[in-house]
């Protein structure tokens, strides 16, 4: 839980980087790649520390959807985007904490691949469509 004011501190700075820089090619294939650096993250093939990059990329996809509006339905926009973004990011790490203590660590082996499948599949989908 001590990551989750600073994750989402990351990802609204993002978001609003994304307003002032926006058009990041690749944007969509490289958030479906950090699905693959969560699996290898769980699996202990990559620090923790190399989620923030990642949480960075989705804060600044979701820039995206507001290129274009006017600073109020932005600024509206933006408290929307912490309240939910900081709401889930607290509820999934607690679903995540109480669900990982019941594993096994071939559990968590098998978890982490399926994610770095599932990100890749993702990743190619973007790239090729």
């Amino acid at each position: 839980m001590r990551w989750a004011m600073g994750l989402l501190l990351v990802g609204l700075s993002a978001t609003a980087l994304g307003l002032w820089l926006p058009g990041l090619p690749g944007a969509e294939a490289l958030v479906s790649l950090s699905l693959v650096a969560e699996g290898l993250v769980i699996a202990g093939r990559l620090p923790a520390l190399s989620l923030i990059p990642a949480f960075a990329l989705h804060g600044y996809v979701l820039s995206a959807s507001v290129i274009g509006w006017e600073s109020t339905p932005i600024a509206f926009y933006l408290l929307g985007l912490l309240v939910s973004q900081g709401s889930l990011l607290v509820l999934s790490l607690l679903g995540l904490r109480r669900f990982s203590q019941g594993l096994a660590v071939s559990q968590k082996q098998l978890l982490a691949g399926v994610m770095v499948g599932i990100g890749a599949a993702f990743t190619w989908t973007a790239l090729v469509a």
